[in-house]
């Protein structure tokens, strides 16, 4: 059963891109820079567009929304296998940002 409105939903996802922004700090390569900074002006810009109660031109509707995310969240998951050089605790927080993003996914609904 799917528990989080979009509403729900919109306050996770800007409150990963202040997570994806707060971890450029915590890179050690520009790999690694240029891959949280990515991920969080993709999360705003997504989630600026989207049609729920968050967005701010409303234009793409939710549930392709919640196919973007499909893909997104996994790739965010695995990120760190492909970032060498990355300190653990960056890899740490890659590995929790992809756990959160791809369960909000999967435990949101997509009509309200």
């Amino acid at each position: 059963m799917k528990r989080l409105s979009p509403k729900q939903h919109g306050f996770i996802d800007y409150a990963s891109v202040a997570a994806n922004l707060a971890m450029v700090r915590l890179a050690a390569t520009p790999a690694g820079k240029r891959l949280v900074t990515a991920a969080a002006a993709g999360i705003a810009g997504l989630s600026l567009f989207t049609d729920y109660e968050l967005g701010l031109f409303r234009t793409v509707p939710m549930k392709t929304h919640l196919t973007v995310d499909t893909v997104t969240g996994p790739l965010l998951l695995a990120s760190p296998l492909f970032l060498k050089g990355e300190s653990p605790r960056m890899k740490q927080m890659l590995v929790a940002t992809g756990i959160v993003g791809t369960a909000a996914t999967l435990a949101t609904r997509s009509n309200g």
